[in-house]
């Protein structure tokens, strides 16, 4: 993949996060801990890296 094919399949930032969460968690986010597979993904401005979420009553 060059660098125009690279820019046209991944036009922005979110983008490319979507791919990389799909490469890797290929069956959907399961926690590495608790094994619970509902959560969600936390934007947050003053970080560089957004993180996956559970809610407390679902951690284990």
């Amino acid at each position: 993949m060059n660098l125009l094919e690279f820019t046209q399949k991944f036009s922005d930032e979110k983008a490319c996060e979507e791919r990389l969460i799909q490469l890797r968690w290929k069956e959907g986010f399961t926690c590495p801990k608790c094994k619970h597979s509902e959560a969600m993904l936390v934007h947050a401005a003053h970080r560089r890296i957004n993180r996956f979420w559970l809610h407390p009553q679902d951690r284990t």
